[in-house]
């Protein structure tokens, strides 16, 4: 009887005990993820974190539920920061299944979350905002879940600007957060609304909003201390004051930043500073000062590239000692473990199996040799792979940085307006940069335009341009020449003396006067119709550099009526190659395109130009950079 009763007992009660077991398991391997978690040990927590993920639901009890969510949520974010996205994604869907049938709300909106980082990763803006929607649905519907709806109204803000660029949009998700994180007293991140709303207003051209919202984190930041967020937000108002073109208040700004910063403190935002006071003193006709900044500028830029280019390799070769010292270790302990085994065999077995087994180990030990081996070589490949496409990254970001320098040296479409009559400029550069390029400036005696085309396109092209433009700057404002052939025989001069010769520009230099127009010309001659006819005009025939002719250039005057129509531009657009045959575009057809359009409104002018350029090359590669302006007198 006492038998029976003691087999129903286990019959009964067995289940309950494995269940024990399983959730005593459980948790050992969970508190172990964490405790790794907490010592940033990301590898050990991940492989903590995994075994717990590979419990089933129904394997361990409903109380452990919502660490298994937490679980699946730790195993994401690590294999989200290493790049196994399709991990991530995984853990996630497994979270949200167990979160949706525990009505786990709070668990739902940060895998909802998670699930949005991963899209905005692989640029799939709209799906991420779908994610993101539907955790702000959850927490408007929940209470006390201000920290994620604020949070998520960040994020949608974030991606609207990330992928659609839609700055409106961005904004009302920033003002619907800031009450929000006001109320929960997070000044961390009320200064990040603060600064991502001044950057939104900054991209609205509402320069005097943006700077309010600048001031209003840095004196979070003072209030915290922190250095960097302080000298960036300082940095950023000096731009957006320069942006606003108050070029005076923008140095002053930058000068009061620079004095704020320790000897070798955050050189990244030392070189924006730079890049303003720049950009304020050629503004202000300042070229020494300008050029002294623009050189700190380039300056900084190489030594930041130079400096990440260095801690990456050293990260690399650090991350691949610790790996082989771990792996040396690790088939140490291995040969360890199984030279005492075969120690304790020889004392059962005969000779034949210790021979047997011997050779079973090298075996296993040339396995696991090309294992490791094949597993270098392809962790390798991969290191040299990321790093060839960060340092490509790094390559592009620094020429969109020269971008924003040469386009500021352009001059501004208001200040074109307010100079010259109807007109239109025609620019399209080959590459990200450009050696194409336009320049004007007003003097008493009158106003200068200059459409030149430098040596080379791209970032050589664009380097030389800018010191095309230095000496061109340098001849009217500061040598005071007056003019156009005699500024440029200063430029060629210039050029000559500190380029070896090898590098300058074609160029048209005029100058408009109230009763007359001169100009001066390298090779490209400009173009002037009147009344359906063209009127001869006359070019040098050599460069603005070194060549076989070094006479001066002659200085030639526009006998211009009313409603003449004169083109002046660079030889990108001629010497495009496209048609049906393949061939180049031509001098004269570019004439006849002018002539025939001559009357139109001048905005139609460029359109037609422009439409003209695009059906000729079709499918074929721009050749060089186009640069064409058009005036009616």
């Amino acid at each position: 009887m006492k038998l029976f009763k003691l087999i129903i007992f286990s019959f009964c009660f067995a289940p309950l005990l494995i269940m024990s077991q399983n959730d005593k398991n459980f948790l050992e391997k969970y508190n172990k993820a964490t405790e790794f978690d907490k010592l940033d040990n990301a590898d050990s927590a991940f492989g903590y974190y995994t075994e717990v993920t590979e419990f089933k639901k129904n394997s361990v009890s409903d109380s452990l539920h919502k660490k298994l969510c937490q679980s699946y949520l730790k195993a994401a974010k690590i294999a989200f920061d290493k790049g196994d996205l399709k991990t991530a994604t995984k853990h996630i869907i497994n979270c949200i299944s167990l979160s949706t049938e525990r009505k786990d709300t709070l668990m739902l909106i940060k895998a909802h979350k998670s699930n949005a980082d991963i899209y905005r990763e692989i640029k799939n803006f709209d799906a991420a905002s779908i994610e993101v929607r539907e955790a702000i649905h959850l927490a408007l519907i929940t209470k006390k879940t201000n920290y994620l709806l604020y949070s998520a109204y960040i994020t949608l803000s974030t991606i609207f600007i990330e992928g659609q660029h839609r700055v409106d949009s961005s904004i009302y998700f920033l003002e619907k957060a800031i009450p929000l994180v006001t109320a929960a007293g997070d000044s961390s991140t009320l200064a990040q609304c603060y600064n991502n709303m001044a950057v939104n207003l900054q991209r609205q051209q509402k320069y005097s909003k943006a700077i309010l919202f600048y001031k209003q984190a840095l004196s979070i930041h003072l209030l915290k201390g922190n250095r960097y967020p302080i000298l960036l937000c300082n940095s950023n108002i000096a731009q957006a004051m320069c942006d606003s073109k108050n070029y005076s208040e923008a140095i002053k700004q930058a000068i009061y930043t620079l004095g704020l910063f320790n000897s070798d403190e955050h050189p990244s935002v030392r070189t924006d500073i730079h890049l303003s006071m720049a950009r304020s003193y050629l503004h202000l006709n300042q070229p020494d000062s300008a050029e002294k900044y623009f050189e700190k500028f380039f300056e900084g830029t190489i030594m930041s590239f130079q400096n990440e280019q260095n801690k990456t390799i050293n990260e690399l070769n650090t991350k691949y000692k610790t790996e082989e010292r771990e792996k040396d270790i690790s088939i140490l302990k291995k040969n360890s473990e199984l030279q005492d085994e075969e120690a304790k065999r020889k004392q059962i077995i005969i000779y034949f199996f210790v021979g047997l087994s011997l050779l079973l180990a090298i075996s296993v030990y040339l396995a696991v040799k090309s294992y490791f081996t094949k597993k270098k070589a392809n962790l390798v490949i991969t290191q040299q792979k990321h790093l060839v496409e960060e340092k490509q990254k790094e390559i592009i970001d620094s020429i969109n940085y020269a971008k924003r320098i040469q386009f500021a040296l352009l001059p501004p479409a208001e200040f074109l307006k307010k100079n010259l009559n109807e007109h239109f400029v025609l620019f399209k550069p080959k590459d990200i940069v450009s050696g194409d390029f336009y320049w004007a400036t007003k003097k008493e005696y009158g106003f200068y335009l200059a459409v030149c085309d430098s040596t080379g396109h791209g970032v050589p092209g664009a380097f030389v341009s800018l010191m095309n433009i230095s000496f061109l700057n340098e001849a009217i404002n500061e040598k005071n020449i007056h003019e156009p052939n005699k500024v440029l025989d200063h430029v060629r001069e210039r050029l000559i003396k500190n380029m070896d010769g090898q590098d300058g520009m074609d160029a048209t230099l005029v100058r408009f006067e109230k009763d007359k127009i001169t100009y001066a010309s390298a090779h490209n001659k400009p173009v002037h119709i009147r009344n359906n006819a063209f009127v001869e005009m006359k070019a040098d025939k050599m460069p603005v550099g070194k060549g076989e002719r070094t006479e001066s250039f002659n200085l030639y005057t526009i006998e211009h009526q009313k409603g003449d129509c004169i083109y002046f531009y660079t030889d990108g657009f001629a010497d495009q190659f496209g048609g049906p045959k393949g061939k180049k575009f031509k001098y004269k057809q570019l004439e006849e395109i002018l002539l025939k359009n001559h009357k139109l409104p001048i905005n139609e002018q460029s359109q037609a130009l422009e439409k003209a350029f695009e059906v000729w090359k079709g499918q074929l590669e721009q050749v060089d950079d186009v640069c064409i302006i058009g005036i009616r007198l």
